[in-house]
Parts: C-alpha cells; structure tokens; sequence
C-alpha cells in the first residue's frame, strides 16, 4: 500500500472543518445548508493475478451546499476530492488486479477536485411536475431503487444503476431533467446531458457542449404503489441513447426495468436490461436479491447478478451481501462480494472480496 499524501489529508481537512461551522449556523430559518462528508473504502481479495495487489483503498472528501430559494425551488452544490491511498483505487482495481470482468467503489478513484453537481431543482403545479437543470448527475434520478448508491448501498456496479448495461456520462454533466406525474401511481421522466461531459473540468464543457452536440438521452415511464414512498413497491422501464463520450464516438444504447417491492421488513427487487454499444459493461444482466432492515438500526443488503460482459461476451457472475451500522455521525458498511470468472493467469477461477466502507459527516 502507498502511503497517503498530504493533499489527501488537505482535503479532508478543508470539507470536514470548512463545513462545520457553516453546518451549525444553518436552521429551518436559514436557506443555507452546507454539509460535509469524508468516506473511505477498502478491499481485499483472496485470489488475484499473478503480479496484482491484493488490496485497494481510496478516500472521498465532499462539501455539499443547498440554497433554498423558497418551498418548490432550490440550488444544490456538490465538490469532491477523490484519492487513491493504494497503487490502483478499487475503481479500476477489480479488472486490472484480480482479473475479474466487474467493478466495484466506481466513485472511489484518484481522479483529484471535481464538481459532482451544481443544479437547479424546482417543483410546480402542485408538485406534479419535477425539474432539473444545470451540472447534473445522472444517477440522482435515473433509475433508481433503494441499495443503488455506491455510497450507502451496494458497492458492485452489477447491483447499481443500469445493473452494469447503461453508458452514463460523467457527472457534472450539462443537461435538463423532467418528470411529470402521470396519475398518482405513474409518472413520466425524461433526461438530456452532455454525453462528453468532464468534471474535473466542467466550465470547459460549458463552451463546448452546444458546439458538438453529443448527448445523453434517457425516457423512463414508472408505476408506483404510494407517491410518498417512490422507491418502495414500483416498476419502472428505462430507455436510453448516447452519442457516445470524448474517447468512445460510437453511439450506445439500451433498455432496462427495475421491481421493488416492500414486504414488512424485506425489500425485494429484480432487476436488469439489455445494451449495445464499445463502452457498455454488460450487454444482458439480470439481477436479484431484497434488503432487509429488521436488524438494529441498520439495513442488510444481498444480491446475486448474471451478466454478459459485452468486451468478450463471457458469462459473468456476482454476488455481494453488506450490513449498514449508522453510529451517529460515523457510519461502518462492512461488505463481503463473490466475483466469476477471472481472466489471465489467476490461480482459482473466481475471487472472494472482502471490503469496508466508511462513512463520518458533519451534523
């Protein structure tokens, strides 16, 4: 493992302390609300290549800032520092290291300062109609279900949004969401972005976008039981469209759905979908599993995912069960992951992955 620079250590320090103060000084009566936020997560893996580490680590410092313009409009605001504290962050670790055709902590890079988000969000008509402009992150509202976050619920990209089939720009990506409810049980969502978007530089971006019009597009058509509890008991069909990014100009495409349903303290869901295009993931997954929060304070989650790797069309098995432990300002999510085939040299076909994600925000 390398040892972690002093920069990491800035910008942990800038969030966490920056934001205290600003934190406590906000109220109902106040329409600021900053917050910060530093995660770390961990891995180690039982099997892996022949020259390949066996362990990966990043750490994620983040300030978040909300301006609450009035009842049915606000501002939100998000920067990250993302920092490797080992040779490969656990981002690009899995393929690189362990041989493995699958992803896990995709956020949890060496990628430096980043804007996550900057957007506006307003509601109207009587909460009917729902919008987003701005920098947008497309994984705030595009298929969404309870244990998708990589920052609060399954770390594997199989058990994330799109299960592996969707090619998402990256976030701060310039573009538009709207969302109309239909009815009280079904609701309509369209979404366009910048497909080349670039958050590590997103004011270039803002001159660039309208001059090679590669975009992101996206429709979504849902049904849900109880409009207070949008992800419990709903179905939903996601499709989508991309230009393609700065690196890869070929379009992408594809389609998915996502069930979830709550049963007491169980919460059920199937998921999956089909893509075609050079930078998708998996060109068929199909993913099942519930979560279960009936244990203390925090949730179980458990999955299991099959999928076709769409680089060399080989069958690819994963499964993952974590335990979120919210511990007040501080919250431990212990995982355990099973990840098949390996490629390359490995010495065992498949790989055991054990992992801790850390979580300590600001009040």
């Amino acid at each position: 493992m390398t040892p972690i620079h002093i920069k990491q250590w800035t910008s942990l320090s800038f969030c966490l302390l920056l934001s205290t103060p600003m934190a406590v000084l906000a109220s109902d009566t106040e329409p600021w609300q900053v917050q910060g936020e530093y995660y770390v997560f961990g891995a180690v893996a039982d099997t892996v290549q022949p020259t390949g580490d066996r362990d990966s680590a990043a750490g994620l410092a983040r300030l978040s800032a909300q301006w609450v313009s009035s009842p049915t409009g606000q501002l939100h605001m998000t920067i990250d520092h993302r920092h490797g504290l080992t040779s490969l962050p656990p981002s690009q670790w899995l393929p690189a290291a362990v041989g493995a055709r699958s992803v896990i902590g995709a956020p949890f890079s060496d990628q430096g300062w980043r804007l996550t988000h900057a957007y506006w969000d307003q509601t109207g008509w009587s909460g009917k109609v729902h919008a987003m402009a701005g920098y947008l992150d497309s994984t705030d509202f595009i298929d969404l279900y309870p244990y998708g976050s990589p920052y609060s619920g399954f770390t594997n990209l199989h058990f994330s949004t799109g299960s592996g089939t969707i090619v998402l720009p990256d976030e701060a990506s310039i573009g538009g969401m709207i969302r109309d409810k239909l009815s009280p049980h079904y609701y309509l969502q369209l979404s366009v972005s910048d497909a080349s978007a670039d958050s590590s530089h997103p004011w270039q971006r803002a001159g660039d976008v309208f001059h090679d019009g590669r975009t992101f597009e996206a429709v979504e058509l849902g049904w849900v039981a109880d409009p207070d509890q949008a992800l419990m008991n709903q179905f939903h069909v996601t499709g989508w469209q991309s230009d393609g990014g700065e690196r890869e100009r070929e379009p992408q495409a594809g389609m998915s759905f996502s069930w979830t349903a709550a049963l007491g303290a169980w919460t059920p869901f199937l998921r999956g979908g089909i893509a075609h295009g050079s930078q998708v993931l998996y060109s068929t997954s199909v993913v099942a599993g519930t979560g279960y929060e009936g244990i203390g304070s925090g949730a179980l989650g458990m999955a299991v995912g099959w999928g076709q790797a769409n680089e060399d069309k080989e069958v690819v098995h994963n499964a993952e069960l974590f335990y979120r432990l919210p511990l007040g300002a501080l919250t431990l999510t212990p995982t355990i992951q099973y990840v098949a085939p390996l490629r390359g040299e490995a010495l065992a076909g498949h790989s055991w992955i054990m992992g801790l994600r850390a979580r300590l925000a600001t009040p």
